[in-house]
């Protein structure tokens, strides 16, 4: 018997032919475009979740870097303190270690004399170093050291910190780590090892050690592994001496300035920055032409007025007051900003401007305060009387035993008893010393062959002198009889 055979029907119904049913056909491409949809949503989410936790990594990487920092900041400046305090002495009391206290405008102050010249400088770590560098992190000695003996008296009371751990900041680290040697010139403070070229690498000078910490802060210098007392991060430094760096803020003038103000050298803004941009490479051209674009910048308010001649403004010019600016000038907050100023903003080589930082800072370590103390031990002059070429001022100290009372006082004792004005115009507060800037010198400009003074006026107010015609003498503080001492001048109510 013979049957007909049929052809077999694929899965899925009658199957994709012809005379089929299209909507199987769409409902498969619409099941391979929501597969593919969801591939790429689970792709970018996995994306995005790997981004964020790299982010949240690195976030706490930071935090964790910060912490650091600011942890080795701290010790850096308590290390520093204690060797201040280890080199004081107490001019009053100098056999006890107790530190001499004045008053202050928000209580009791502090105030460290040091014992002998080598104690007043921070002792340097060692002696092959550049010469704006005084201290580095090293395993050879700690942090401080007496050169000579007896140069810190309180040095048992005050310990110097331990001596850095046996690795240098040049050895590689497990992760293959190393600190360049030109990221450590990244102040600019250290001379290039090739001046003529723009690349930092310094000269050679002490490449610092690593400072290990553990977790309580501690410094440990066993690199042997302990479970129980980790090293958990590590920092190394750099301590350098800015006191003898010309001040940016401040220093330098334009090409136009007279030359007779030029060599009254009356404050630092008469100091010049071209010796040195010469010395630093640039051509005589380029020099002038930078020295001036870097002043035209800073001191814009000098040049405002062209009705104003900038000779006589620098002439008459008050010495530079810390913390305040002529009326429109700038300034240079960091030294950061002087470092852009100097290598993107001025004119000539670049590699001569940079090789110019090293003697260039933005503030000034110049203390203006008076600071002239004659009460140790055997080192009081003595005030001779009137027969023997002295005069009435003899036995005067001996009958005020307080050396504040003395006819030369120790400056920085003598304070500010009652509110008062200083000469210019800042308000004096109880506690503060009362002599702060020394006498200037550009008031005796004031001083004219022709010039008179009524009491009240200027000359009268900041010097106590007056006369009413040009051929009389000068007097002082006339109908006074004598001079009074600093104590008896912070009895009254100034200005000062």
């Amino acid at each position: 018997m013979l049957r007909q055979q049929r052809p077999p029907v694929p899965l899925g119904g009658r199957g994709l032919s012809a005379g089929g049913d299209p909507r199987s056909g769409a409902a498969f491409l619409l099941i391979l475009v929501l597969a593919a949809l969801l591939s790429a949503i689970v792709v970018a989410f996995l994306s995005l979740s790997s981004k964020r936790l790299a982010l949240g990594t690195s976030d706490e990487a930071g935090k964790r870097a910060a912490a650091l920092a600011l942890l080795a900041q701290t010790n850096l400046i308590g290390n520093l303190k204690n060797e201040m305090a280890a080199g004081f002495a107490n001019p009053l009391a100098p056999a006890q270690p107790a530190f001499l206290q004045v008053a202050g405008p928000a209580g009791p102050l502090n105030l460290l004399y040091p014992a002998n010249a080598w104690s007043a400088v921070p002792a340097r770590s060692g002696r092959l170093a550049p010469p704006n560098l005084v201290k580095w992190s090293t395993r050879a000695a700690p942090f401080y050291a007496e050169s000579v003996p007896s140069s810190y008296p309180w040095r048992a009371r005050f310990l110097p910190a331990q001596p850095a751990s046996p690795v240098s900041t040049l050895d590689r680290s497990a992760n293959g780590k190393v600190i360049p040697l030109k990221r450590w010139n990244a102040t600019w403070l250290l001379p290039k090892k090739t001046p003529f070229s723009v690349d930092a690498t310094p000269v050679p000078f002490p490449v610092p050690d690593w400072v290990c910490l553990n977790a309580r802060g501690d410094q440990r210098n066993s690199l042997l592994t302990q479970r129980a007392d980790p090293i958990v991060g590590r920092y190394a430094y750099l301590v350098f001496d800015e006191g003898g760096l010309l001040d940016t803020c401040v220093a330098g003038f334009d090409s136009r300035l007279e030359p007779a103000v030029v060599a009254a050298k009356a404050s630092v803004r008469h100091a010049d920055l071209r010796p040195l941009l010469e010395a630093g490479g640039l051509s005589p051209a380029e020099v002038t032409a930078c020295s001036n674009a870097f002043v035209q910048w800073r001191d814009p308010g000098f040049f405002a007025n062209p009705a104003l001649n900038y000779s006589n403004t620098l002439r008459f010019l008050a010495p530079p007051v810390p913390g305040a600016l002529f009326a429109g000038n700038r300034a240079l907050v960091s030294r950061q900003a002087l470092i852009r100023m100097m290598q993107d903003r001025l004119p000539g080589n670049l590699s001569a401007r940079q090789n110019v930082l090293q003697y260039l800072g933005t503030f000034s370590r110049s203390l203006a305060q008076p600071n002239l103390s004659l009460t140790w031990p055997g080192v009081t002059p003595p005030l001779l009387p009137s027969a023997t070429g002295g005069n009435n001022g003899a036995g005067w100290n001996e009958r005020y035993p307080n050396p504040v009372q003395h006819l030369n006082p120790p400056f920085a004792l003598v304070r500010v008893k009652v509110p008062l004005t200083r000469a210019d115009g800042r308000l004096a507060l109880p506690g503060e010393p009362l002599v702060k800037k020394r006498f200037s010198l550009t008031w005796l400009n004031l001083l004219e062959k022709s010039g008179t003074a009524e009491p009240g006026s200027q000359i009268e107010r900041l010097l106590g002198l007056s006369r009413a015609k040009v051929e009389d003498p000068w007097l002082y503080r006339a109908g006074q009889k004598r001079i009074l001492t600093l104590n008896e001048v912070a009895d009254l109510a100034g200005p000062f």
